[in-house]
């Protein structure tokens, strides 16, 4: 009976980042508002500000609240930024690439919008 319960999880939403070049591109994450999200990524990195720096390929999850995140390349490359659960077939209209991509996640909804601030 635990187990049946435990079946029924909604699947993770949020983004993948991966660098456009064929070298791992270094980027930050600047939340605002109630937003929470989880990273995964290959290595992570503490700043003296302690602000954090991922590395591409990396995966946030978005976890509750509402709001934006700022996800900007640290050298000035181009971050290709897509949601998850994308298909092959859909990748190249739903993938958003630029230096700053926004992600906004708006309230009460199960979705985020991903706009190139800085292409």
């Amino acid at each position: 009976m635990l187990a049946s319960a435990c079946d029924r999880r909604p699947a993770e939403y949020g983004v993948r980042d991966f660098s456009t070049d064929t070298l791992p591109d270094a980027f930050t994450v600047t939340v605002a508002g109630s937003l929470a999200i989880g990273v995964r990524s290959e290595s992570f990195q503490m700043r003296p500000d302690k602000s954090l720096v991922l590395s591409t390929p990396a995966e946030m999850v978005i976890a509750r609240g509402d709001g934006t995140a700022r996800i900007e390349s640290v050298n000035g490359g181009r971050l290709a930024v897509q949601p998850l659960g994308v298909t092959d077939s859909a990748a190249d209209t739903t993938t958003v690439e630029g230096r700053v991509v926004m992600l906004e996640k708006p309230p009460e909804m199960r979705l985020v919008k991903l706009t190139a601030e800085k292409p």
